[in-house]
């Protein structure tokens, strides 16, 4: 009973006071959503506005991310490569010559790894899923435009802290978002720029022993970027924010 209390007091004093401020990595939600724009990137199918046509479509993709956070006043690298996998389900309808892919569905999954470093470098499993909903395909005259809803996970990522008053503690952090896209973007021959607004609905998790606590906290993103066109190939570019922080990405996928 004593060890569980003492380990809820620790464990609240690091969320709320943040001690041992030179030493330690803030990891509450609010703090710390620079690792969904790492993790779920802007554009969370890795690809344009445009979803695939229905079954028998899909693309297969590998991206990198990076973001230069500073936490708890000192710069730090976190940075995600990841897998994706995205397949169409519905094709939609087509309302005229110029209006396609009415109320198209695709499906996508995403599994690799987020790397977070500060004084130690720490690794972790993530993986994500989601659907998105087309609104237009991109024709001769309109843009593509999508709605995307999605869950993503770090998985758990072990810090460790140092208290002020010498105390060494381990917790085990889990950040997950819920992200919602509103994305667009327009062909034109061999590039696509794409844009894209949406929040994410950060969670982290931590925990001591038997003994957990939980933050959350809501972020608006922006973000725009570029797929260059090589036949099957598509090679993508993007810049985003989130909340006061900066990311990018780079990515290589295979679309049929």
């Amino acid at each position: 009973m004593l060890r569980k209390m003492f380990l809820s007091l620790l464990l609240i004093t690091f969320l709320a006071s943040g001690a041992a401020r030179p030493q330690s990595s803030s990891l509450s939600a609010s703090r710390s959503g620079w690792i969904a724009g790492v993790t779920n990137s802007g554009n969370i199918t890795a690809s344009n506005a445009n979803t695939l046509g229905g079954w028998g479509h899909f693309s297969l993709g590998v991206d990198a991310s990076l973001a230069h956070p500073k936490v708890a006043g000192t710069p730090v690298t976190a940075s995600a490569v990841s897998a994706t996998l995205c397949t169409g389900i519905l094709k939609g309808r087509n309302l005229g010559p110029v209006v396609h892919g009415l109320g198209s569905l695709d499906f996508y999954f995403k599994t690799g790894r987020f790397t977070f470093n500060g004084r130690n470098s720490e690794s972790s499993g993530l993986w994500g899923t989601g659907v998105r909903l087309g609104v237009l395909r991109n024709s001769i005259i309109t843009p593509a435009v999508s709605l995307s809803l999605g869950y993503n996970s770090s998985g758990e990522m072990p810090l460790e802290r140092a208290l002020s008053y010498g105390i060494i503690s381990s917790p085990k952090s889990n950040f997950s978002s819920l992200a919602l896209r509103l994305d667009v973007s327009k062909n034109f021959f061999w590039l696509t720029p794409f844009a894209g607004v949406g929040i994410n609905r950060n969670r982290m998790e931590q925990k001591i022993g038997s003994v957990r606590a939980e933050t959350k906290a809501t972020e608006n993103i922006g973000y725009a970027g570029v797929e260059w066109n090589l036949f099957l190939f598509r090679i993508g570019l993007e810049l985003g924010r989130t909340g006061e922080e900066l990311f990018g990405s780079l990515g290589v996928r295979l679309a049929i």
